[in-house]
C-alpha cells in the first residue's frame, strides 16, 4: 500500500480492523419473519432488534406506504393499533408475494437499512479490495480515513503525479497548481467515487477543493459491478 506520511502501514492496518468489526451483519430474510414490537423495535425469530428512521422509512416503502404512515397512526390511535395494523399488513403482502428482504443490523443490533432482494450492500472486504486495487495501480496517496458507527467508511487519496498549473497573462502561476484524487465512500447506498481536483495555493498552503463528480455503485449485480470499473478505468486513464 502506499501511504503519505500521515499514516503509517501499522495505522491502516488498524484502521482496516476497526471497520472489519464496525461491518453490519447483513442477512436476508423473509419479511413475514419480522414482527413489530413497537414501530421502531421488531422480533426476529426471537432476537430483540432496534430501527433506525431509515430503516423504518425502507420498510414503510416495501410495504407500499407512505413513510410516516406508522407515526400518524400511532399518534391517532395509539401503539397497539399501529402494530397490530402493520403486522397484519406485513404478513397478508409478504404471503401474497413471497417477499424477501435484506437486513443491514449494526453491532448494537439497530436495524440500519432494509432492502429488498438484490442488496445494494458492499462488503467492507470488497469495499477495500476496491480501494487498495486502485491505490496500488495507481500510486495514490492516503490522506485521510474515516468510519462511522453505522459502518459507513471514508477513504481519500490524492494521486502526486497528476499535478499540472495553468499560465496565462493574468494568473499567478504559484497559485494555479492542481492535482488529481479520489474520495472512495462505502454507505447503505453502496459505494461511490469521487473524483476531484484539488487547487493548491502553495504560497500560503491552502488547500480548496475545485469541482468533483461521482461514480456511485448502487446495485452488487454483474451489470453494475462491470459499469463500475469501466467509470473508474476512465478516470485513471485520464490520469485523475
Amino acid at each position: 500500500m502506499n501511504l503519505s506520511k500521515t499514516f503509517s502501514q501499522e495505522q491502516y492496518n488498524a484502521f482496516k480492523q476497526t471497520a472489519m468489526v464496525k461491518q453490519p451483519l447483513r442477512k436476508e430474510i423473509n419479511l413475514v419473519d419480522l414482527k413489530f414490537i413497537t414501530i421502531d423495535t421488531v422480533d426476529y425469530c426471537g432476537l430483540k432488534l432496534g430501527m433506525s428512521k431509515k430503516a423504518i422509512k425502507d420498510i414503510m416503502g416495501v410495504l407500499g406506504l407512505a413513510q410516516s404512515f406508522g407515526g400518524k397512526l400511532n399518534s391517532v390511535f395509539g401503539e397497539q393499533f399501529t402494530n397490530t395494523l402493520l403486522n397484519t399488513m406485513k404478513d397478508a403482502v409478504s404471503k401474497q408475494k413471497s417477499l424477501s428482504v435484506t437486513l443491514l443490523v449494526s453491532p448494537d443490533r439497530v436495524i440500519q437499512r432494509i432492502h429488498k432482494s438484490g442488496s445494494s450492500w458492499v462488503s467492507t472486504e470488497n469495499f477495500f479490495d476496491i480501494v487498495e486495487r486502485t491505490i496500488d495501480k495507481s500510486d495514490l496517496l492516503i490522506n485521510n480515513m474515516q468510519t462511522n458507527s453505522d459502518g459507513g467508511i471514508i477513504i481519500g487519496t490524492t494521486n502526486p503525479n497528476s499535478e499540472f498549473n495553468i499560465k496565462g497573462s493574468n494568473l499567478d502561476s504559484k497559485q494555479e497548481v492542481f492535482q488529481g484524487g479520489l474520495n472512495f465512500n462505502r454507505n447503505y447506498a453502496g459505494v461511490q467515487v469521487d473524483p476531484f481536483l484539488y487547487r493548491l495555493w502553495c504560497t500560503n498552503g491552502l488547500v480548496t477543493k475545485e469541482f468533483e463528480e461521482s461514480i456511485r455503485m448502487a446495485n452488487i449485480d454483474n451489470t453494475s459491478w462491470e459499469k463500475f470499473y469501466k467509470n473508474l478505468e476512465k478516470i485513471e486513464a485520464n490520469n485523475f
